[in-house]
């Protein structure tokens, strides 16, 4: 398992708010780090933030 920090709030298997500490598996925490929903302690968010890819494409006009 790993420890990760909700870095804002959002829903997972019941409501998670920022600062939140709670325990998923390696799988999970890749797919919130990359979703920038939390932070593993171990990597700067910063860090986290700029290897993810953006959530949603830009709509063309």
């Amino acid at each position: 398992m790993t420890e990760v920090t909700a870095i804002r709030s959002f829903e997972h298997y019941g409501s998670r708010k920022k600062g939140d500490v709670f325990d998923v598996s390696p799988q999970v925490a890749e797919q919130l780090v990359k979703r920038l929903l939390v932070t593993t302690g171990d990597t700067p968010v910063t860090e986290q933030i700029e290897g993810s890819k953006p959530r949603h494409r830009r709509r063309r006009d």
